[in-house]
């Protein structure tokens, strides 16, 4: 399976059906925090995590997603990737996720940056999306520091588990001067 090496201590690799039980104790122990943004946590079962990760591997080998695992020391610390890869247009959305545990010591913007590199030059894509609340400072830090420009705000684009709210979306051409 594809593996992206960030550096010597943070690799990004698309997890294995076996991995859905570590991957599913990192949710239940953010929960609260991720489900704030992204309402599926609340619902959350190891059955659900198993069969996501037995349809991400489908769709990396037919390249219309790939979510990677963000590995720090061997361990997972949360999710990264594609969600849908659009060939025709050569452009993806991504969507990203810490555990509470490994937020603020720069695992996502390095993620982040190598997923990009790896979008761009691996498979020739043309343009990265992200759609993020308008009210979640971290998530906006990360793709604006990462060279994300702010594309658009939709009134009420997201509909999370405390209602709708206002959505940023942050767009990547690669055309632009990445410095990733």
């Amino acid at each position: 399976m594809t593996e992206i090496m960030v550096n010597n201590e943070l690799t990004l690799k698309i997890p294995a059906a076996d991995d859905a039980d570590e991957i599913y104790q990192l949710v239940a122990d953010s929960r609260e925090t991720l489900a704030k943004w992204l309402p599926w946590a609340t619902k959350e079962t190891l059955e659900i995590q198993r069969q996501f990760l037995k349809e991400n591997i489908k769709k990396f080998n037919e390249k219309q997603a790939m979510v990677f695992g963000i590995q720090y020391h061997d361990k997972y610390a949360g999710l990264i990737g594609f969600n849908t890869i659009n060939q025709k247009l050569k452009q993806t959305e991504i969507g990203y996720w810490l555990t509470n545990d490994f937020v603020g010591h720069g695992i996502m913007q390095q993620s982040l940056k190598a997923l990009i590199r790896y979008g761009f030059n691996n498979l020739q894509l043309k343009k990265l999306i992200l759609k993020i609340a308008v009210d979640n400072d971290r998530s906006n830090h990360v793709a604006k520091k990462a060279g994300f420009t702010l594309n658009r705000v939709i009134p009420n684009g997201l509909d999370l588990n405390d209602g709708y709210h206002d959505e940023n979306e942050w767009i990547l051409k690669k055309e632009a001067d990445l410095n990733p």
